[in-house]
């Protein structure tokens, strides 16, 4: 949920298949009641209350992050299915936000040890 509320930030930063890109666009559009993909897109002040939203919600995951100093994952060494969540959406973001946007959330609680550690934690699974 924590990263789901804050999609509308990553939709226009999404790569799509252009063989679908008009069926998932569309896709969208329905499930969110706009009317074009254009007001699918967060500007301004509204991005950056948005931002900080996200910034908020993201809190208590980069706690419990943090608080394990023996890997980089939620229980320790042993990577969970909240595990793979989180490095799916942090994945996400990392690739769909603005580059600016990402290396700004890179540096909240810990900087990029923190998400370093839970994106690239994963690799050797």
């Amino acid at each position: 949920m924590a990263f789901t509320v804050h999609t509308m930030l990553t939709a226009h930063g999404m790569k799509w298949d252009e063989d679908v890109a008009g069926k998932v666009k569309g896709e969208f559009l329905k499930r969110v009641g706009k009317k074009s993909w254009d007001e699918m897109g967060v500007y301004g002040e509204e991005r950056v209350k948005l931002m900080e939203s996200l910034k908020g919600t993201i809190k208590g995951l980069a706690d419990m992050l943090e608080r394990n100093g023996e890997g980089s994952f939620l229980l320790g060494k042993q990577p969970s299915y909240a595990d793979i969540l989180i490095r799916a959406w942090l994945r996400i973001f990392s690739k769909a936000l603005p580059e600016s946007e990402w290396k700004e959330l890179e540096g909240w609680y810990g900087g990029g040890e923190v998400w370093e550690g839970a994106v690239g934690g994963a690799n050797a699974w």
